[in-house]
């Protein structure tokens, strides 16, 4: 960083300033905090995490103003000073500013942080008081000590303290450059990437020029906001498009695109890629409170109403006197009504016309973040399956309700010893889908959007790549050359001596894949022989790749990690990753399509386990030390993994991939360079749960990570028509455990009938209507395990990922 003609001032520890003045930056300046975040030094000081509170005044350290000045403009090197400042400075619990509207005294105070203080009186009251002039700036760990969240405190202080909601562009906001520095843990090599509004979009085709030359523009399209001139040749420069709006080849959590090199698309040609946004601000930073009553009922609007008994429409006023006056809820867009509205209540009953809503309602997001058990319109709960698998587990359907007698059914539900089973049911799916959305909206609708930009202009400028490549490939260049032009990798864990089924994939369905080179690829991974038993019979090949990993079943995680990383340094213009086991029967075709409906941003796709607990005998295979995985303290469920795509098959976005690969890297720096079974203890075992501790660690670091769990019933666990669990049905695409003649009798079937063509012909974005032929001509006799449960676990073998 220091580069002539650079100049620094000091440098002598946490309060110290170091400013950089460069004349190639127009006299960039950062502070010791902003220096420090970009060089991740080991510095001999305390870098505390603030929480933003709008509308709030802290208790003020006297006479405290040792930066920013009368007259001084507000700045965000000012903020970074004054919080330096703050995490050296002994009693300083956050800093302060005014942002009020008074000319007089922004003059003063705009630029003249002050500084918080404890609260020194012994009357137990909070030490911040409201003001909507002013906004404080408080450390989160001295917010952790009082025992309240950012969010309670924002609404016991009064409703109109909320935050403004993030937003991907403000309203009046028509263009914002975005920093993809640290897209993808690696050094951006593309053009600069814009976000723009599709006013000025619009505005730009009508002169038939870009507004930023060369640049990658990005369009953020709201949901009320058609855009029917993009078909236009002067639209052109539009790169990627960020949509609220659903339609039929865009419906929630998925993209459209033109043909992509690796599997058809559902646009027109030269139409640009568009990825469908929600923009829900964030995630609710709360904390449930204790549960004091059975039933709120939450109305979407003034006008909405519930359905009652007979065609009835219950009105806010009607449902209110009903309940006695209370415990009715009317959605006014503050965080304090849906606090009020889910924080002390077991359940929640949703009323209005939902269809008219954005989905996900925000509304529902609260409910889970709140855990009240949400009852909710048809319309919402049918929806809910194209968000997450279980999420209509979560949110139940209700048709009307009916007021007299309900608080006391829902009471009974909670009280009645025989219903338990029925409330840990409501109770596992509500956490359950509270953590999916956790990890989904970590950050905040801004930042999001911004990530999905990047996202879209590195995905065009990798096809763009893989293109050019091409070309020289038809030219007759090899090598390097050809690793540059891969898509999609299907990375497949093996052992050395599984030479026997590695060729059976090759042989059946692994032929799919094969003529789609170089842009797909299948490589098989082995480690490194133990002793001189461990022959490998098929390194002639040339898709075996050996690890620098001992081969031992308790190395499996370096091993997984290793692949990773192998891959993601191999194909520098790679879109995806496919990790399965090498008894895995895949109807690839289904899966490539599905791969290019998808958004590539922080992605993964795959069998989702939600509730494993790690094993702690030392005697077993899956052992885990708690070294390798401390031991956890989950409200409801222990000591348990957290959630992870199951081995047999996932898919991961390259942009997610590459923070993956620099995790681990991190983790085995100190290691040799052949990685053994001590190495292994480093980290959790096996490595489809170390995968999903590495995500979750991720989202605790900041950063949103979506998991698609929604096509729960395209895999088969069991090759087996008949078992009780995730048995083989006409629209399973993977199938576990398969035995080398199961696999070559699927592969003649799949073929007798073409399947490639039927993948297809079927819908790319409905997996609803998505037919194969029939495996279960095929199907084996299996002895399932007995888990202790009373019951078998039960799931919806009718619900499918649809799009309808």
């Amino acid at each position: 960083l220091l580069q002539p003609p650079a100049i620094y001032i000091r440098l002598a520890g946490c309060s110290s300033e170091l400013f950089l003045v460069n004349s190639k930056t127009t006299g960039h300046a950062m502070s010791l905090r902003t220096l420090s975040k970009l060089t991740a030094a080991a510095l001999p000081c305390t870098v505390s995490s603030y929480i933003e509170l709008p509308g709030l005044r802290c208790i003020e350290l006297p006479q405290q103003h040792p930066v920013g000045g009368v007259g001084v403009a507000w700045s965000d090197a000012l903020l970074d000073d004054a919080k330096e400042i703050c995490d050296t400075g002994d009693g300083c619990t956050g800093v302060m500013r005014y942002t009020g509207s008074q000319e007089s005294h922004c003059h003063d105070w705009c630029g003249r942080p002050q500084f918080c203080m404890v609260n020194v009186e012994e009357d137990g009251s909070f030490p911040f008081s409201p003001n909507a002039a002013w906004t404080s700036y408080v450390k989160s760990d001295y917010l952790e000590s009082l025992g309240i969240s950012p969010a309670y405190l924002r609404s016991t202080l009064g409703a109109n303290t909320d935050m403004p909601a993030a937003k991907a562009l403000q309203p009046e906001e028509h263009a914002r450059p975005v920093d993809c520095s640290d897209f993808g843990h690696k050094p951006w090599d593309g053009p600069p990437v814009v976000l723009i509004s599709t006013e000025l979009a619009s505005e730009a085709a009508s002169r038939g020029s870009p507004p930023f030359p060369g640049a990658c523009h990005v369009m953020y399209q709201p949901a009320d906001v058609p855009v029917h001139w993009l078909t236009s040749e002067k639209s052109s420069f539009v790169d990627g498009i960020l949509s609220e709006h659903e339609d039929e080849v865009l419906p929630v959590f998925s993209a459209s695109a033109p043909d992509q090199d690796f599997s058809p698309g559902s646009a027109p040609p030269g139409t640009p890629h568009r990825y469908f946004f929600d923009p829900v601000p964030e995630f609710p930073d709360v904390v449930p409170g204790s549960k004091k009553y059975i039933l709120s009922v939450y109305f979407l609007s003034p006008e909405s109403f519930c359905s009652g008994p007979e065609g009835a429409q219950l009105s806010p006023a009607s449902v209110r006197s009903e309940l006695g006056g209370r415990h009715v809820y009317v959605e006014d867009g503050t965080h304090h009504t849906r606090e009020a509205a889910f924080r002390n209540y077991h359940f929640t009953m949703f009323c209005g016309d939902f269809s008219k809503q954005l989905f996900p309602p925000l509304a529902l997001i609260y409910s889970l973040a709140y855990v009240a058990h949400a009852m909710v319109p048809e319309f919402v709960h049918w929806k809910a399956s194209r968000m997450f698998f279980h999420l209509p587990d979560a949110a139940q359907g209700v048709r009307s309700m009916q007021i007299a007698g309900l608080e006391g059914y829902l009471e009974n539900l909670i009280m009645n010893p025989k219903k338990e089973k029925m409330m840990e049911f409501k109770q596992t799916f509500t956490l359950l889908s509270q953590t999916l959305f956790r990890y989904r909206y970590k950050e905040n609708a801004t930042k999001r959007a911004e990530v999905a930009a990047c996202a879209a202009c590195d995905a065009k400028h990798r096809e763009s790549n893989r293109n050019s490549v091409a070309k020289s490939l038809r030219a007759g260049s090899t090598g390097a050359v050809a690793d540059a032009a891969v898509a999609v990798v299907f990375c497949v864990m093996s052992r050395r001596s599984a030479s026997g089924l590695r060729q059976v994939v090759r042989d059946t369905w692994g032929q799919g894949l094969a003529d789609k080179a170089p842009t797909v690829v299948q490589r098989f991974f082995v480690g490194k022989a133990a002793n001189a038993t461990h022959v490998l019979h098929d390194s002639n090949v040339g898709d075996v790749v050996e690890l620098p990993v001992v081969e031992s079943y308790r190395t499996l995680n370096l091993k997984a990690f290793a692949m990773l990383t192998w891959a993601h340094s191999s194909y520098p213009n790679l879109q995806w990753l496919v990790r399965h086991d090498d008894d895995v029967y895949l109807r690839a075709p289904a899966l490539l399509a599905q791969l290019a409906h998808r958004p590539p941003v922080r992605y993964v796709w795959g069998l989702f386990d939600h509730g494993s607990s790690p094993v702690r005998d030392p005697e077993h295979q899956h052992y885990n030390s708690y070294k390798q995985f401390p031991e956890q303290t989950h409200p409801a469920w222990g000591d348990i993994f957290p959630p992870y795509a199951r081995g047999l098959l996932w898919a991961m976005s390259a942009d997610l991939v590459a923070h993956v690969v620099a995790d681990f890297i991190e983790d085995i720096k100190t290691q040799p360079g052949i990685l053994d079974e001590a190495a292994a203890e480093l980290l959790p075992h096996p490595d489809d749960p170390a995968v999903g501790v590495v995500l979750t660690t991720l989202v605790k670091e900041g950063m949103s990570v979506n998991l698609d769990d929604r096509d729960f019933n395209s895999f088969s666990l069991n090759p087996s028509c008949n078992s009780t669990f995730s048995n083989i049905h006409n629209r399973t695409w993977v199938v576990h455990h398969v035995k080398p003649d199961t696999m070559r009798c699927m592969w003649e079937l799949d073929s007798a009938e073409a399947v490639s063509n039927v993948a297809s012909r079927n819908s790319a974005i409905d997996a609803s209507n998505r037919l194969f032929p029939d495996l279960c001509l095929c199907s084996t006799e299996v002895v399932e395990e007995e888990d202790g449960e009373e019951e078998p676990f039960w799931y919806d073998r009718q619900r499918f990922n649809s799009a309808r």
